[in-house]
């Protein structure tokens, strides 16, 4: 799987995150007026970040690290002894 498409997840759940953070702040301001210390756009805004970088930092990582992880279980395997020494 393509890294872009780990990016487009992230975004789509950050999306998502973003959209019900707002509409439960905007519910909350509009039943109890006052009770926010910050605009309901900050909140979502907080709650988007919060979804999104960790799953985009975790794609890279993953995108990183998947090859050595997937090298090494081939090489691991005893049917590998059986491969032609290549580079």
């Amino acid at each position: 799987m393509s890294p872009a498409i780990f990016v487009l997840l992230a975004l789509g759940l950050g999306l998502v995150g973003w959209l019900a953070a707002r509409s439960r702040a905007w519910a909350m301001v509009s039943s109890t007026p006052g009770r926010l210390h910050s605009l309901p756009s900050y909140h979502a805004w907080y709650v988007g970040l919060w979804v999104f970088v960790p799953a985009v930092l975790f794609a890279t990582v993953w995108a990183i690290i998947s090859p050595q992880l997937v090298m090494q279980a081939v090489t691991s395997h005893p049917a590998a002894g059986a491969l032609p020494n290549s580079a």
